[in-house]
This record gives C-alpha cells, structure tokens and sequence, in this order.
C-alpha cells in the first residue's frame, strides 16, 4: 500500500540515457571487506517487534505475532528489512546507510555490475555472480537467473481468496502491481491465465537474466531492487512446481523462506519441501514465543560487497506496546526495536539525560506534510500569490503543532521532494525568502507584484482571496490545528482561510475530483522507495488529473472547461518529468533535484510544510547504530548494527499452567459455512471457514487457516488443563486475544476429538462467537 493518508546547492545539469550503458550509477567494489572494516561483528542482536496495535500502523510479521511472513505479499517495511538485510538478495540493492552516506544510491547485489541496457531503453540485461549458493538444506544449489523470473513470475501470479487484503490482485500486491506488471512485457497476458510465463523475462544462460519492457522507464533498476524480488529456488521434490520451494505458500513463504541472504532461520537446514505446503514443518527458530536468525554459511563477504552481516544471531521478541518498548530497550532486554520509533517526549526525553543521549538516533522517516493549492483556482493562479504564501508560512510552528499529542517529530521542510529521493543534493536547499520561521515582509513585497493587490501594499484585495477552503482530516486534530495556525499566518496577507475539516470519506471523496474546485488541501506522503520517478509524476502530470495530481499543473484548456474552472491555463511541466523519466541512476536523481529546484522557485504548486522523523532508541550495548534509507519509512538497518558485550539475561518465566496429555503434532479440521451456522454461527462466516492445520507442541500452539477469506490467518497461543480438560487462549494477533471456551478431548484414532460443553467468557455473551467456537 502507498504509505499515504489518503487511501501518506547548484546542480550540475543532468547526463542524457546513453545508447547502451552500465556506468550511470556508482562504482561498487566486488572485493570482500578486510575483517578490520568488520569491527564490532559477531555477537547476538536482540529486536524486539512491537505486536499490532493497529493505531500505531505497526506490523509484526511473525509467527509469534500471529502473523505470516511472507517476502513478496507482506508489504509492510519492517518485512522489507528482514528482506533486504537478511532473506533475499535482489539484483540491485542499497548497503543499508543513511542518504548522507549513500544509502539511497543503487548498488550491484547478486547482478555484478549495473545492468547494459539498450539504446531504445527497451531491454535491460543483467549478469549474475557465479558460484553463489543458497542457504541450507539448498546449499548445494547455485542462484541463477531462471530463480529471478520464477519469482517475479510468483510475484505477478493472481492471489488466491486466501489473500483478501490483495483485492483480487496478485501475490505481489500493490508494489509490484503498480510498478513492474505495468512496464515489464508480458505481464498482463501471463497474469491473466493466457500464457504459462512472462514473455519479457529470458535467462539464455545460468547468469544472464534479460528484461524486456513495453516502454522505457529510467527507474527499472529501483523497481526490481524491491526488497521481496530475491530468488525463489526450484523444489528438487517437484520439479515441475512452477513456483518452486514457494508453491502452495501463497501468503506465508517466508515462513519457510530458503535464503540467499547472510542469515537464516535457526533449524532451516532441516527442512523438508516434500510434502505438500500445508504439511511442511517450519524451521524451529520460527516459534511462537520468538524467532531466532543465524549465519547462513553459503554466505560470505566475498559474494556480497553490500551487506555487512556484523551479528552472528538475531533474535526477535515480541514487545505488545510503546511504553514496554522503551522500558526493554533501555534496561538492555532487547538493543533496538524494528517497527517502532519513538515519539517526540520520549525521543526529547533520551536527548536531555546525559546519560541516555548517545542511545538516540533522529532519523527522517521520509514522511512529508504540505499544503497543496490548486493552480486554477484564483488567486493561487498567480505566480506571485503561490510564492508569497510559501514564503509567509512559519513552518517551526506549524512542526511544533503538528508533533502535539503524542505524534512523531516533525522538522521543517522547505523543498518539495524528499531527501531520500535526491541523495541529499538539495538538503541544504531553500527557495529564495523561504525561512523555518517565515518572514512577513518579505511575502508581502512579494504580494504587491500580484495582480490580486490592485492598490500595492502587500495584501490581496482581490474577491477570490476570501473563503478560500482548507481541507483537513477530522480524525487528525494535529493537522487541523497546524492549518489554523496557517490561516492566521496568511490573514496579514489579506488572504482569509476557512479551515474545513472532514471526515475519511468525504476527505478522500474530493481528493481525485477536479471538479470539486478545492483551493488548499493538508496532507501527507510517505516514499515507496528511494526516486522521485514516484513522487513527481504522480503529483505534478497531467495524466495524475483527477487521480493523485491536486494542483491541475498539466491540465488542458479543454480539461479546465470541462471542469469548470474559469482560467484558461496552468503552468504544465509533463516535458520536464519526461526527460528525467528517461535517464537511468545518478543521472535521473541529478535531473529530479534540479527540477525540484524549478518547481520551487517557478512553479509552488504547494507549500512543504514539515518532514517526519523518528527517534531510534538503542540499548547500551549497540555501536554503529544506522537507519536503512533506502525502505519506504526508513527503519534500523539489522545487518549493519553492532553489539558488545553479552546481551542481559532475561528474566525466569513463570512456569506454564499444567498442559494435558494431548500428544504433539499437526492436526487439521476443515469446516464450512454450514458447519459454522449449523452451531448457532452466522450464516454468511466465509471468513471463518477454511481448513485450519493445528500445530501443538507443550502447551503452545499456533493454527493456520486456508481456504477462508480472513485477513490473518494465523492465531498463536497457549493449551493448558489436566486429564481431559483443555482450555486454548490466544495471545496473538492482539485483536484476536481471548480464552476461548473449556473443552474436553480424546484420542480418535490418528485424530483428537474435542467436546465443548457450554461456552464461557467472551463466547458466553456472543451467539456468533460461541457458534464459530462450537463449528
């Protein structure tokens, strides 16, 4: 999913796509890090992942969060990490860093240099490492390029109803939906069930892969550097498998992933791809209390100049929430946490104690708030008014109200386009007059060029200078606030504001409708990854009208009449977009930044307002702290944090309850819609239905559900009685907690059988809920 709220210097003149290139992008060594650059390796990191609590937009993608993993379906940044770091080695990737060290820029992976690409742009071709292994038990079998097209083929294939959340797409989603099956030839024919491979994908040889495209876009190496297009190995069980190792694993191959990556499940050498997918056995550092990483020994610097690999284990724990985060990262129970940043009082909180601050890294999080103005509708048809608002607009305050409540940190922004998507060429970028704090006088001499300031004295007295509408979230009271503060900074102006805040619904409802004549709109944009080709064409094209482009730049006479709007023409910068679009690497980035620098000058299609950042906390054990720049929300980099010292021993657990005689193993019990309102159920639970494989182990368990159109398919939790008596509580998915009813059980045959007499709590005081326990 975009991460929106909506459905989140001088330049150098940029270089010209070359007829047939592979020196566009940085020189990368292939030689292996001397052990000196690996100071602080070894040694066991723990991270801790905070289990979902749905208002704080977290996801832990782990079994023991009850929660599948999987390297292509699960699109949530935390799981990118665990790709990029860990899993799976792309073609091209990034090393991990901060954009100021580069971490933005595009580095060879398992392709040995940049790819040599045609001179129609239409053909990209690839060449593989040699002699590069997967982790066991496939450590005998060589990465090729046939595994690149098996999984993007698997990443184009159509998700089946037991993946709801892909609204009938495919396994890959939204990422590759919207950024490869669109460009790559072939795609469509192939997901539509009318071809049994992707045209446009050849591997000719073992370590040649060649890309076939409908039309040259500059940014293919960012889109296959996503971090979920890693190789998918063939199942030596099955060979005619067209998914290999990841078939029948439509939502959960992560969960059984063999990696190419510099870690591993602990226990993945035992793994078997035998039996069918529902059977197979997943390896034991993947349990329901935690997962643990380890070396995989197919890997080595030597293969891999990019990651850096510095612990020799990683072990993930759960953390249910932000206060008990804080409290493990700073007793030392765990060194960081992946999917959860600190707030704006805690992180200034670690910055005023001596002894806590060297613990804190503030990063950007490459989320940006500004305020959109619609170029055809008077008086932000003027040149001059767009520039004086910008420069009138006292960002600091805006940030400071924006970061009320508990909100992530906000810092002032003054150019249009993320850092992350500019390698830092503009980080020290503001337009002529604009200030943090803004500076009044200086708007209003802009304003007296106006031709909405008849009489010259740095106010508009033109009529479309009052009521102007400002669109807010109403279920973002920061955002409303900050937009009152706007108003009252853009009032000495003469331009008054009249704050509008609305609900989802109506918000989103005007968001792609041209018509709707909205002046000024608050809103948020989180990056998918690290170029402008997402962010510039999408907000500023003429063919983003009525979609994602709010300003209307681009948009035809006819399109303004047909709409309403009473000027006959807006500045249109669709020429500029095309010719960054068609060059590749650095040279793209150079051309995004230097059109940034025209839009912010020339054109202010919208006031950036502030960009948020989040405050890493570490324990007293971590060094070399660094944040990966190169996913969406950028989140710590795992492979590249070093720890010393022994990691502090975590408390004894309290013993478990007393769990029955049931004997350990995989049971499995498939029940319809029927089954469920036979019980007293509701007649229309498709999304219970399913055959659930039960997994149980000394009194823990974790059931998986397929076949059903739920959103989760896992639960983990306890079993605990005596004699025959069982009772099972959930303790994850968080949403999904509860002690289900008392049963009592037997053997049948290779089976169990369970009775359950009445039901108790939660099911006591719901009909449906004690029907779907009864089922």
């Amino acid at each position: 999913m975009r991460w929106r709220r909506t459905v989140v210097v001088v330049l150098l003149l940029g270089a010209v796509l070359a007829s047939c290139t592979s020196t566009s992008g940085p020189a990368a060594s292939t030689s292996p890090e001397s052990p000196s650059a690996r100071v602080g390796a070894g040694g066991t990191l723990r991270v801790g992942l905070i289990s979902d609590q749905f208002a704080l937009s977290t996801w832990c993608p782990m079994l023991f969060c009850g929660r599948t993993y999987d390297p292509q379906s699960t699109t949530f940044v935390d799981a990118f990490e665990l790709n990029r770091c860990c899993f799976m080695r792309t073609l091209l990737t990034y090393d991990g860093t901060s954009v100021g060290e580069g971490g933005t820029v595009l580095r060879p992976d398992m392709a040995e240099a940049l790819p040599d690409i045609s001179a129609d742009g239409l053909t990209w071709t690839f060449h593989l490492r040699s002699g590069v292994h997967y982790a066991p038990p496939f450590q005998d079998t060589e990465i090729t390029a046939g595994d690149y097209v098996r999984s993007l083929e698997r990443a184009f294939t159509p998700a089946g109803p037991e993946i709801p959340w892909a609204n009938g797409g495919t396994i890959g989603g939204y990422f590759t939906d919207a950024y490869l099956a669109n460009v790559i030839a072939g795609v469509r024919p192939f997901t539509a069930g009318k071809t049994d491979h992707v045209a446009g994908l050849q591997a000719p040889d073992p370590h040649t892969l060649v890309v076939h495209l409908t039309k040259p876009v500059g940014d293919l190496g960012y889109r296959l550097a996503l971090p979920g297009m890693g190789p998918i190995p063939a199942n030596p069980a099955r060979p005619g498998d067209p998914l290999g190792v990841a078939q029948g694993h439509d939502f959960d191959y992560g969960d059984v992933i063999v990696s190419s990556g510099p870690y591993m499940f602990a226990g993945s050498g035992g793994m078997s791809f035998a039996p069918p997918a529902a059977d197979q056995a997943l390896p034991s550092g993947n349990g329901t209390t935690s997962a643990t990483l380890v070396r995989n020994p197919s890997w080595s610097p030597a293969n891999d100049p990019v990651r850096r690999a510095l612990p020799d284990r990683i072990e993930f724990v759960r953390m249910d929430t932000p206060d008990q985060a804080v409290r493990m990262i700073r007793s030392g129970r765990v060194d960081v946490a992946l999917n959860w940043g600190a707030d704006a009082r805690t992180t200034e909180g670690w910055l005023g104690r001596a002894s806590l601050r060297h613990r804190v890294t503030v990063a950007p999080a490459d989320g940006e708030r500004y305020l959109f103005m619609n170029l055809a509708m008077p008086p932000f048809d003027d040149i001059h008014v767009r520039r004086a608002v910008d420069i009138a607009v006292d960002r600091q305050a805006v940030a400071d109200a924006l970061q009320g409540g508990g909100q992530p940190e906000q810092h002032v922004f003054t150019h249009l386009a993320l850092d992350g998507y500019e390698d830092n060429l503009l980080v020290s970028y503001a337009p002529p007059g604009v200030t943090p704090d803004g500076d009044l006088a200086a708007a209003e001499r802009e304003m007296r060029a106006s031709s909405d300031d008849a009489n010259h004295d740095g106010r508009c007295d033109a009529a479309a200078c009052s009521g102007i509408r400002l669109l807010v979230r109403r279920a973002d009271p920061q955002a409303t606030a900050a937009a009152r503060l706007i108003a009252g900074q853009l009032r000495p102006l003469g331009i008054a504001i009249i704050v509008t805040p609305l609900g989802q619904t109506a918000f989103n409802a005007s968001y792609g409708d041209p018509s709707r004549h909205v002046e000024l709109r608050m809103d948020n944009w989180f990056k998918d990854f690290p170029s402008a080709s997402t962010f510039f064409p999408l907000l500023l094209s003429g063919e983003s009208i009525g979609t994602t482009n709010q300003a209307m730049t681009g948009a035809s006479r006819a399109e303004l009449r047909r709409d309403g709007y009473t000027v006959s023409s807006v500045p249109n910068v669709d020429a500029r977009i095309a010719a960054c679009i068609g060059m590749v690497f650095q040279a793209q980035t150079r051309c995004w930044a230097a059109l940034d620098q025209y839009l912010s000058e020339q054109v202010v299609p919208w006031v950036p307002l502030t960009q948020q950042v989040e405050g890493w906390l570490t324990s007293s054990r971590v060094r070399g702290f660094t944040v990966d720049a190169s996913v969406g929300i950028p989140v710590p980099a795992l492979d590249r944090i070093g720890v010393a010292g022994p990691a502090r021993a975590e408390a004894s657990p309290s013993p478990p309850p007393p769990a029955p005689a049931i004997p350990d193993g995989t049971y499995r019990s498939t029940i319809s819609t029927e089954d469920i309102t036979r019980f007293g159920g509701p007649h229309d639970d498709v999304g219970d239905a399913g055959t659930y494989t039960l997994v149980m182990r000394g009194g823990r368990f974790f059931w998986h559900q397929r076949g059903g159109q739920i959103f989760n398919p896992l639960a983990v939790g306890t079993y605990s009685g005596s004699g025959r008596a069982v009772t099972f509580t959930i303790d994850a998915p968080a949403n999904y907690a509860a002690t289900l009813s008392p049963l009592t059980w037997r053997s049948d045959g290779d089976g169990l059988a369970f009775h359950l007499d009445r039901c108790t709590g939660p099911a006591a005081h719901d009909r449906g809920f004690c029907g779907y326990q009864k089922a």
